[in-house]
């Protein structure tokens, strides 16, 4: 008796032992368990959307203005360069979360953001722009980006998705708005390029202090590890990111070259202006419905549909020549690909198995969502920094397509490779769990 006594009493100072190595981190809420909603949660989330409020803003200004002497593959590099760099970003930005809290992040990348505004508003150059906004901003952006949507993921699980397009959809609404004050300022006041867009960094510093002070994670802090190098075992994790990146290829490139293909069409050159306002408004639902279905029915079911219907979109972009037809385009267009970038985020954080799979039946039941909340900044950045070189490449290559072979070219090689993106979201898919009814 006295001997299984002590047995008992090894044993359990045995597993109290092995239990420890799990608190290692430092508490950021007293709860482990998400809340899934409430007025904390949602204000996060509200905190997110004001923090991303940023995409696609002058672009389409500069080959009409300051850079009319350039070529469009030479105009693309400024937003393809802000594009590398908001994926990169992540590389940093999501494992300093995930270690140290989104606040440390988020204040000086704020501050380099406005900056970058203004240093924007004093460029006339070409070498200034690329500087300015292709660098400066992209790399204050992708500071930003990731930590964001990873802290909003750590407050939800059933509605992880839809809270994750809400924060994403925060870009679409900037795509909006910036691009209709930028006209009206520029053309219907006196205050010239420069007051312009220094009008719009004090809105953003105004956006950026709001997000500052609402946003914080809601789990602990990971104490150990820098990067999650063991996600690189897991196929559907490796197929998710290759999605993303063939996508990356093709999916900006009527967003970039929209005003573009609307002048060569004869479309009057104020609409033509307009019209990325009407993408980025289509593509303010896209960030949002398809990502509340996406929690009903599984991100990566709706990921794969979404992407599908984008590339058979670009194969038809030159399709539409009329004022109408291309006004039409661009809102299904606008839909649909703002779907791909904000499914990517929820499925990235539901593409690394906790354990290996050993058996049929743990192949079906498996709960296949990222092992730890303090984890998903870690892996959503190390995985966009990878396919951030997609986006440095794709829109450069389309602009070199579109100079020497008009729009079609640029089309079919988009169109392709997004494709291909949605081919290897549904080998990611299929490996998580191959049941067709699946909520995966």
């Amino acid at each position: 008796m006295s001997q299984r006594s002590k047995d008992g009493s090894a044993s359990e100072s045995l597993n109290k032992q092995e239990q420890i190595p799990e608190a290692t981190s430092t508490p950021a809420n007293t709860s482990s368990a998400p809340p899934d909603g409430g007025l904390r949660a949602w204000s996060v989330v509200f905190g997110g959307f004001s923090a991303l409020p940023w995409e696609r803003v002058f672009q389409s200004y500069y080959s009409s203005h300051f850079l009319a002497q350039r070529s469009s593959s030479a105009i693309s590099w400024i937003g393809s360069l802000q594009v590398f760099f908001l994926f990169l970003g992540g590389i940093l930005s999501g494992p300093l979360t995930d270690r140290y809290g989104i606040r440390i992040v988020l204040i000086p990348s704020s501050a380099s953001l406005v900056f970058s505004v203004m240093m924007v508003s004093l460029a006339t150059r070409y070498y200034e722009f690329i500087l300015a906004q292709g660098v400066l901003f992209g790399l204050a952006c992708g500071m930003i980006f990731t930590p964001t949507v990873s802290t909003v993921g750590q407050y939800f699980t059933s509605k992880r998705a839809f809270a994750m397009g809400i924060v994403v959809s925060g870009a679409s609404v900037g795509g909006v708005i910036f691009p209709i004050a930028l006209n009206r300022l520029l053309n219907d006041t006196s205050l010239g390029f420069g007051w312009t867009i220094r009008i719009i960094g004090f809105i953003m510093l105004a956006l950026m202090l709001c997000a500052c002070v609402v946003m914080k994670e809601h789990a602990a802090r990971r104490k150990h590890g820098f990067f999650l190098p063991e996600a690189f075992r897991s196929w559907p994790y490796v197929l998710t990111l290759m999605g993303f990146f063939f996508s990356l290829f093709g999916f900006w490139t009527p967003i970039f070259y929209i005003a573009d293909y609307a002048r060569a069409r004869h479309v009057n050159a104020r609409l033509a202006f307009y019209e990325v306002a009407i993408l980025n408004s289509a593509n303010l639902f896209g960030r949002t419905i398809p990502n509340f279905a996406a929690d009903k029915i599984g991100s990566f079911n709706v990921n794969i549909i979404v992407t599908l219907c984008t590339a058979i979109l670009l194969f038809c972009w030159t399709a539409a020549e009329s004022t109408g037809a291309i006004t039409v385009f661009n809102v299904l267009y606008g839909f649909f690909q703002g779907s791909l970038v904000s499914l990517i985020s929820p499925c990235l954080a539901r593409a690394v198995k906790k354990t290996p799979v050993r058996t049929l039946k743990s192949l079906l039941t498996l709960a296949i969502v990222c092992p730890k909340p303090n984890d998903i900044g870690t892996y959503i950045g190390m995985a966009l920094a990878i396919c951030s070189f997609g986006g440095l490449a794709g829109t450069p290559i389309n602009g070199a397509l579109i100079t020497r072979y008009g729009f079609l070219s640029s089309s079919m090689f988009s169109g392709a490779f997004v494709l291909a993106g949605a081919g290897s979201y549904l080998a990611a898919r299929l490996s998580l769990n191959s049941t067709i009814t699946a909520k995966i």
